[in-house]
């Protein structure tokens, strides 16, 4: 269970440490990620029992996690927490522990405890993801919603994933404001950041409400693209993504596939593959043609890609043959 999207926990608490964590010699090696001496020194400070807090054992148990020694890990969290028992920090990185150790349910639990003890961006998004791999989208919905909040006008992330969510489950609609409202925040904060992506994915959204929305969102799309030019790499993908639905130029299925193709990176070219296979389905589900729909969602599927496109994928795998699509 694992997402482009994990927020990183450890570079949170690390930037929010209190000013002792630079005199200790056991924080000195975990910032120059010299795993095996922080583990030393702080194990010598905590023999030693001399002002011991939760940060010595938070620094040692996050040593023993970036050298794969997990439950090592959650033992010394949970010694922290001993001492702080409401210390949101330890119980997000002995949850970020638990999941590298498959046990989601602590992991949950410990999410929903951070949470508890200092409600915040982190603890939700991370919770939320937790919930949306189990496929309780309605939970990760509520905490997507927590999230977004806490500060909505910048809140890319939580809008982002909640319109994932909501496409996931079907929620058409509620997915194509979500994409609506994330375009606006991006134009405001962002305005060269995969705009491009963004309005693919509320096309897509809107195909499934009208042809009226469809066609709206596909004039915005035509507007955008033929006014700001794709500069990076991945920008440029996803203008040529744009161009497929817009049938523009030579676009096909076979030159999208052949775009996808073209790079010599394997992890961009699976990914741009899974993207490719995924577009083409969505396009065949608009013309009516289900089988050859299904066939191109299952090869997005079958890139092994964990990523939007292969999870849209999957979800519109099950609501087809749920009969709701």
């Amino acid at each position: 269970m694992k997402s482009g999207f994990i927020i990183s926990v450890v570079l949170l608490i690390l930037s929010a440490a209190s000013p002792g964590y630079g005199t200790d010699r056991c924080q000195e090696h975990v910032s120059k990620k010299e795993y095996d001496k922080a583990i030393e020194a702080c194990t010598a400070l905590i023999d030693s029992r001399n002002q011991l807090t939760y940060l010595t054992f938070y620094n040692r148990g996050f040593a023993y996690s970036k050298k794969g020694e997990y439950d090592r890990a959650i033992a010394d969290y949970t010694s922290g927490l001993e001492l702080d028992p409401k210390n949101e920090r330890l119980y997000q990185a002995r949850a970020s522990a638990y999941e590298s150790t498959k046990r989601y349910d602590k992991a949950l639990d410990d999410w929903s405890k951070a949470i508890a003890a200092a409600p915040g961006e982190t603890s939700y998004l991370n919770r939320a993801r937790l919930y949306r791999d189990q496929g309780q989208y309605d939970k990760a919905i509520a905490d997507y919603g927590s999230a977004i909040r806490l500060d909505p006008e910048k809140a890319q992330q939580g809008y982002l994933l909640r319109a994932a969510v909501y496409y996931e489950k079907g929620a058409f609609a509620d997915s194509a404001r979500d994409y609506r409202k994330l375009i606006g925040l991006f134009t405001t904060l962002h305005p060269d950041l995969m705009q491009d992506m963004l309005y693919v994915r509320l096309l897509n959204s809107s195909a499934k409400l009208s042809k009226d929305e469809y066609d709206k969102v596909l004039t915005e799309l035509r507007s955008y693209a033929s006014s700001h030019d794709a500069s990076s790499d991945d920008e440029k993908w996803w203008r040529s993504v744009s161009k497929y639905y817009l049938e523009t130029g030579d676009a096909s299925d076979t030159q999208l596939l052949d775009e996808a193709r073209s790079g010599t990176n394997p992890k961009t070219l699976n990914h741009r593959l899974c993207d490719a296979y995924y577009s083409i389905a969505e396009k065949k589900l608009l013309e009516k043609d289900r089988k050859a729909a299904a066939e191109f969602f299952n090869k997005s599927v079958e890139t092994n890609v964990y990523s939007f496109s292969s999870r849209y994928a999957k979800a519109m795998l099950r609501l087809m043959q749920e009969g709701k699509l």
